[in-house]
């Protein structure tokens, strides 16, 4: 399609998304104000019901939250190919998707990454309502595992040195804060070191998130945080093994990374 078609600007998404009415007007005004070479937008789900989606949510939100924050910083962490835009030039200045289309999740970080590299500070965020697209929810615990396994698999093939260490190191805080949560219970030492580790993932996650709610709208979220903050302390740790040594499968089709 991309090859063929004769558009200056290229948008993206999935199958099973919804787009606000306005999602394309406010991305093409984005890029004629901006001119960048690659547009990135926040992906939500489109259905909160449940203890469970109000969790996903959550992370989503973090998720949206941190890829603006980073590309804000000229640093590319993520992005998602449910809502993307670049233009056909640039696709085919970094010859698309040669070199990443044998991994079954890199069509839109590692697309991403080509671009930035050879075109440093032409990748933006668009913080912008009227830019959202909306996903379904996954459904069970099962699929969100699959699914976030899938994303994490890619990590092996990235070329950023500082992402790779920054991902390892929030792979190690979690960690450390789960050792210290279980030492406790055989070393009294260690009630301390479990109390600082924990207080302080919360006071910077919670002031960083509280920011995301309120400019998405999802301030009554809120209250699921501190429940989020263990779920996610287990399944940072979790995925972020499994998704490197293990292989899953993802819509009847094996990951390959």
């Amino acid at each position: 399609a991309i090859e063929n078609t004769g558009a200056e600007l290229i948008v993206t998404s999935d199958a099973d998304c919804l787009m606000n009415e306005n999602c394309l007007s406010t991305v093409l005004e984005f890029y004629e104000t901006t001119k960048c070479k690659m547009i990135v937008a926040p992906v939500l789900l489109n259905n909160e019901k449940g203890f469970f989606n109000k969790l996903l949510q959550l992370d989503l939100l973090g998720m949206a939250g941190i890829t603006g924050a980073t590309l804000n910083q000229q640093f590319p962490s993520m992005c998602n190919g449910a809502s993307l835009a670049f233009t056909k030039k640039v696709f085919n200045d970094v010859n698309g998707y040669k070199g990443i289309n044998g991994i079954s999740s890199g069509d839109d970080m590692l697309l991403m990454h080509k671009i930035e590299k050879q075109f440093p500070r032409s990748v933006l965020f668009l913080q912008n309502m009227n830019a959202l697209v909306f996903t379904k929810p996954i459904g069970s615990l099962p699929s969100f595992i699959s699914q976030r396994m899938r994303w994490t698999s890619k990590s092996k093939a990235y070329k950023y040195p500082k992402l790779k260490a920054n991902l390892l190191a929030v792979l190690l805080f979690n960690l450390s804060v789960l050792i210290s949560f279980i030492g406790m219970f055989f070393n009294t030492d260690f009630q301390m070191v479990f109390a600082f580790q924990f207080i302080i993932k919360l006071i910077f996650d919670f002031s960083f998130l509280y920011q995301i709610a309120v400019f998405f709208k999802r301030k009554k979220l809120l209250w699921l945080f501190l429940p989020a903050q263990v779920f996610h302390v287990f399944y940072i740790i979790i995925i972020g093994f499994a998704g490197n040594l293990f292989t899953t499968k993802w819509k009847g089709r094996k990951v390959t990374s």
